[in-house]
């Protein structure tokens, strides 16, 4: 190796096609130089926290990339996904509230759900219809509160997914870091019609239709997890996006056009008290000549 050869400062090898040397701070000299791997190495090894945004020898803070923007989490702000786990609890218990009493005004007269969800067949007309019809409050409030949570967790599911395709650059890892998750949740989110369509033979029995009503109540309250489930994996998957999957690197101040701007900023500073100090040298020497000038035409005339 030769002595004039520049070294890396940390591993004290020569540059390599495949392990180049960078420039990250205002290090010269025998520090000047260091391999873009090692310094990434150090800074994640460091238990410094310092040490990782700065260089410890000449305090020069790093410029520090990533290879694809941070993403951020675009239900972060809404109503029913909202960052806040007990913001998106108590908007989405709100919303089921008023959704179960807008449902029962509407659909209670007729019970259309009833004959939509079992295509025609009205396998609850005589038990679950007839106590609707009879304002069996024991019957009604629970159906369509399991209704309702049903029909508001499938609208979140469409906003979920509608508000990830189109905000998350990564949307395919996005998912597929949490897929048993959302394979769950999603399951979970059936619940109300398996129970609706599993059940029909024991819903047609008097009495037996009650154990189908428990089982929906019991579906509904897991359909309220649903929501604030997503919020937690949803920040999960970003921290996973951001942090394991958009490594860090610090960028070469040699070829760091951001540093290249601030030492242009530096400099115009620099030059401008240059510059208020030649203006007033050139001021002053203007004001000399013209006095020379006017001393000269007096001696003329």
């Amino acid at each position: 190796m030769s002595d004039n050869a520049n070294e890396c400062r940390i591993c004290f090898e020569t540059e390599a096609p495949d392990n180049i040397f960078i420039q990250p701070c205002a290090c010269k000299g025998t520090s000047k130089y260091i391999h873009e791997s090692c310094l990434n190495t150090w800074r994640r090894t460091a238990d410094n926290i310092e040490a990782r945004k700065r260089c410890m020898e000449c305090g020069e803070t790093y410029m520090i990339s990533r290879i694809h923007p941070l993403e951020k989490n675009p239900c972060a702000d809404s109503l029913v996904l909202n960052k806040s786990l007990s913001k998106s609890v108590r908007n989405n218990l709100f919303f089921g509230f008023c959704g179960s009493i807008l449902l029962c005004w509407v659909d209670g007269p007729t019970q259309t759900s009833l004959t939509v969800f079992s295509f025609g067949n009205n396998w609850y007309n005589h038990t679950i219809g007839k106590a609707i019809r009879k304002g069996d409050t024991t019957i009604t409030i629970p159906y369509y509160i399991a209704l309702t949570s049903f029909i508001q967790n499938v609208y979140i599911f469409c906003f979920f997914y509608y508000k990830i395709y189109k905000n998350i650059k990564r949307y395919r890892n996005f998912l597929e870091y949490i897929k048993y998750e959302l394979f769950f949740l999603n399951l979970t989110l059936m619940n109300f019609l398996v129970i609706f369509w599993g059940c029909h033979e024991i819903g047609i029995h008097p009495f037996g239709f009650y154990i189908v009503i428990i089982f929906m109540m019991m579906g509904a309250g897991f359909n309220y997890v649903i929501p604030p489930s997503l919020t937690v994996i949803s920040k999960s998957s970003i921290k996973y996006l951001n942090e394991k999957k958009n490594p860090e690197t610090v960028l070469n101040v040699t070829h760091n056009p951001l540093n290249t701007v601030i030492e242009m900023l530096s400099n115009d500073m620099l030059s401008n008290d240059m510059l208020s100090e030649q203006t007033y040298e050139e001021l002053a020497t203007e004001s000399e000549q013209s006095e020379e000038v006017v001393e000269f035409k007096s001696d003329i005339d």
